[in-house]
C-alpha cells in the first residue's frame, strides 16, 4: 500500500529526528536554508557587485524555493494563438476600450 502524499519515508524521518536531537525539537531544515540564504543575500546586498556573492545568494535562494514552489512542467502548446481574445486594452483613464 502506498503511503499518502507527502508522508515522509523512514529514513527521512530518522534523519529529521538525529537533527532535531541535534539542533534542537524545533529545527527544520528548510528554515535553518532560508536563514542561510538571507544571509547570503545581505553579503551580495553589500559588496561592490561581486558576481561570486550574488551566485551564492541565488543558489541559496533557489534551493530553498525548490521546498516552497512547486515544480513547472514545460507545457506544449499546438494551435494557433488568437490574441483579440487575450489581450485587453484599457485607456489611461480606466475605462474598457473597445479597440
Amino acid at each position: 500500500m502506498a503511503r499518502p502524499k507527502g508522508a515522509q519515508g523512514k529514513n527521512k524521518a530518522f534523519l529529521l529526528k538525529k537533527l532535531q536531537d541535534m539542533y534542537g525539537d524545533d529545527f527544520n531544515p528548510v528554515i535553518k536554508m532560508a536563514e542561510n540564504a538571507v544571509k547570503l543575500q545581505a553579503i551580495a546586498d553589500a559588496s561592490a557587485d561581486d558576481a561570486n556573492d550574488r551566485k551564492a545568494a541565488l543558489d541559496g535562494w533557489d534551493k530553498v524555493a525548490n521546498y516552497v514552489e512547486p515544480k513547472l512542467k514545460a507545457v506544449e502548446h499546438t494551435g494557433g494563438v488568437d490574441l483579440r481574445n487575450i489581450v485587453k486594452r484599457i485607456d489611461l483613464t480606466g475605462s474598457d476600450a473597445n479597440n
